[in-house]
């Protein structure tokens, strides 16, 4: 699928692509790993993902981490706690079966 999750960036970048590449660049700036790793900013992003309780941005970060940044089910289980604390048992109850769903693939 290439740099992004999600099949609409190739339709932007084919229809807009001065507004891609603002997208693009705000991208990179994000993850640009000045202070944090890369690793760490991607487990941010899978906390931020749990929080909301859409399955499809939990799958995708999840996956992401999972397979491109060699996260553990460990190491997401430390943020789903996080999430429970703060964002409550649904959004957590939610990931937990998001994660148990991509590790039994």
């Amino acid at each position: 699928m290439g740099k992004y999750m999600s099949n609409n960036m190739n339709k932007l970048e084919e229809d807009y692509p001065e507004l891609y590449d603002i997208v693009d660049k705000l991208n990179d700036m994000v993850y640009d790993g000045e202070v944090l790793d890369e690793k760490t900013l991607k487990l941010i992003a899978i906390a931020i993902a749990a929080s909301t309780n859409n399955d499809v941005a939990i799958k995708m970060q999840m996956k992401h981490g999972l397979d491109d940044y060699g996260i553990t089910k460990n190491e997401i289980m430390d943020v789903l706690k996080i999430v429970l604390l703060l964002a409550g048992k649904p959004a957590f109850t939610k990931s937990i079966g998001v994660l148990y769903s991509l590790i039994d693939e």
